[in-house]
């Protein structure tokens, strides 16, 4: 039983990943903001490529093992920074890093790869299941895991409040998703650890949850106009689609009086649509009332506008 618990833990581990990746992937290949979707990519590239490690390391030999336990840490390194660069991309696309800051946090990468190679952040590796005793340096490094994401979800808590609309709502997204990801982390990855109790790739869980909120935080630049290429049966994204009715119910509770002003402005435009087409059925053709308002149904018959 506990091989098959493996091995089933093992395939949903793999299957995660997989699929973190295909939405980094499918998300850079669509048009807009290729600067942000790059970076998702390079995001999920480095997470998928951490929980694969947690399957390839059983097909090391145990002469290596040590070695493969310390450096499939690598990725996780970039994890914090890659997170705070989209963050600024969406608040502030033109925003430049300090130099300072890019200084400080070089440093601390090049000293946290220095304990990767140097395999320095674990001891009494027990090779046959990969359990471990943690070391200073590991300590250090789950500290600036922590500090940086903490800053990052304060920095999200205040874009919240500071903006409106679809921002708001996509702001919002993203820290829940951090929120949920970093405490599935803290759990699996640090606290259970220290009790002696090692699943560490079950962290894939709150992980999911992330990348899906933000794909969708990504994506969903402009509610209202995904809402009518929808109901004009025009080309959206996959997941533009799925999520729109939930991303719209966030919309109306966190900024109502934006979402009625929005909704008025698409309802407008839309309407605007359906007259201009019913004054074209009137100059061009002999259709008579009945007949272009028939005509019209048919049109926009899958179009549901609320009241």
């Amino acid at each position: 039983m506990p091989y098959l618990d493996m091995n089933f833990s093992n395939f949903l581990c793999v299957l995660v990943a997989l699929f973190i990746l295909f939405l980094g992937i499918y998300t850079f290949y669509l048009p807009g903001r290729k600067k942000i979707q790059f970076y998702f990519l390079y995001f999920t590239i480095c997470f998928s490529i951490w929980l694969f490690s947690f399957v390839g390391r059983q097909f090391v030999s145990f002469e290596f093992r040590h070695i493969v336990l310390d450096w499939m840490l690598i990725p996780t390194i970039f994890f914090p920074i890659l997170l705070d660069r989209i963050i600024t991309l969406i608040s502030n696309p033109e925003q430049k890093e300090s130099k300072w800051k890019v200084g400080i946090i070089s440093l601390i990468v090049i000293y946290l790869l220095w304990a990767t190679f140097t395999c320095s952040y674990s001891i009494n590796v027990n090779l046959s299941n990969f359990n471990y005793s943690s070391t200073i340096h590991y300590h250090i490094f789950i500290g600036y895991q922590i500090v940086y994401v903490s800053f990052s979800i304060l920095k999200l808590i205040q874009l919240i409040y500071k903006k409106t609309g679809a921002q708001r709502v996509r702001f919002s997204l993203m820290t829940i998703g951090v929120i949920i990801m970093l405490s599935f982390a803290l759990i699996f990855i640090y606290i259970l650890p220290l009790k002696g109790i090692f699943y560490g790739s079950l962290s894939y869980i709150g992980a999911l949850i992330h990348f899906i909120l933000w794909a969708i935080a990504i994506l969903q630049y402009n509610a209202f106009d995904t809402k009518y290429s929808i109901f004009v049966q025009e080309s959206v994204p996959l997941i533009n689609k799925i999520s729109i009715n939930l991303f719209l119910f966030l919309f109306k509770i966190l900024d109502p009086k934006e979402f009625r002003r929005s909704d008025f402005l698409f309802k407008r435009f839309f309407y605007s649509r359906v007259l201009y087409a019913e004054m074209q059925l009137r100059e061009k053709t002999e259709l008579d009332f009945f007949q272009r308002a028939e005509v019209l149904a048919r049109r926009y018959d899958r179009c549901k506008i609320d009241f």
